[in-house]
């Protein structure tokens, strides 16, 4: 079940996994594949937790129950799997949805049912699922599977809590590397070996970590974490890009959207998500963005970097 996607997919697993325990489900999710092809195991085995009375997460526990194996055969009759009808997903076929789910439930009192390729419901089906997503009945979990959600009615996307699959929770170092380096154009970055940059990521990830922290405070050790550190003006510019990307990585995991760079500080990143809003986390990026100008304008830097704390705990 959901324990066999731990390390290939820690983010979303983490997620669901959040919702589960806080017994805190959307009513609507929309799985984003990226071309990641675990997607749609993944919402089989998420279905499955949601539908399993205990909510086991690990199938040796659950111990191959006759509901997991109805569920693996689609005959479980509170969950429903639908799947184009040559080209399209068709009204029809969500009409036949529509008025299972308006029976009462037999088997189990939640109800899940995908929507495998939903960006290929025609006009009609959209519209039809468009509705059932505005009054959504309680028990009832809808999970779309997507590849671009691009292709589907914003009206739908911004009632679905979003899971983005992402082949970079996966990347190894190499990649993360040539990731980073396409982010951040920079040409003490380019000069970097991967061995300093990591260093210098992992510098100003401790800053970001200290000033979530510390707060305030944290001006009395500016020299130890951040002058003594970043010395001239690429390299700060360098510091200030890392951060408005690893404050980007948690606002899209407080979203409920996968990481992009920074994966192995999952932890953290849930830490620093739980401290602060949506709002507190965009005005640190926009003060990060603001502040980045004035060290093109030679701005004094210890003044810089004790004004930007200061900033940056205003959106508390």
């Amino acid at each position: 079940m959901l324990d066999l996607f731990i390390q290939s997919q820690p983010i979303i697993y983490k997620i669901l996994s959040n919702s589960l325990s806080k017994q805190q489900l959307s009513h609507a999710y929309l799985f984003e594949t990226n071309g990641d092809g675990q997607a749609y195991d993944m919402s089989i085995a998420f279905s499955k937790t949601i539908l399993c009375p205990k909510q086991y997460k690990n199938s040796t526990k659950c111990v191959n129950c006759t509901q997991c194996k109805k569920i693996d055969r689609n005959e479980f009759s509170e969950f429903t799997i639908i799947e184009p009808d040559g080209m399209w997903i068709k009204k029809e076929q969500l009409d036949i949805l529509q008025k299972k789910l308006e029976t009462k439930g037999i088997e189990s009192e939640k109800r899940v049912y995908i929507i495998h390729h939903a960006e290929k419901m025609n006009a009609s089906a959209a519209n039809s699922i468009l509705k059932f997503l505005e009054e959504p009945e309680p028990n009832i979990i809808a999970i779309l599977i997507t590849d671009n959600r691009y292709q589907l009615l914003d009206t739908i996307v911004s009632r679905c809590q979003i899971v983005s699959f992402h082949n970079s929770l996966n990347i190894t170092n190499n990649d993360f590397y040539t990731l980073f380096r396409s982010m951040v154009s920079n040409p003490t970055v380019e000069e970097m070996d991967d061995e300093n940059l990591k260093e210098y990521v992992d510098s100003t990830i401790e800053f970001v970590k200290n000033i979530e922290t510390h707060k305030l405070e944290t001006i009395l050790y500016t020299e130890k974490y951040f002058h003594n550190i970043f010395s001239t003006k690429d390299l700060i510019l360098f510091a200030f890009d890392t951060m408005i990307l690893y404050y980007k990585d948690v606002i899209q995991f407080q979203c409920g959207i996968s990481t992009i760079l920074f994966s192995d500080e999952l932890n953290d990143i849930e830490k620093i998500s739980l401290m602060n809003s949506k709002y507190s986390l965009l005005h640190k990026i926009n003060t990060l963005l603001d502040f980045r100008k004035f060290v093109y304008l030679n701005a004094n830097t210890n003044l810089l970097i004790d004004r930007l704390i200061i900033e940056l705990n205003k959106g508390e």
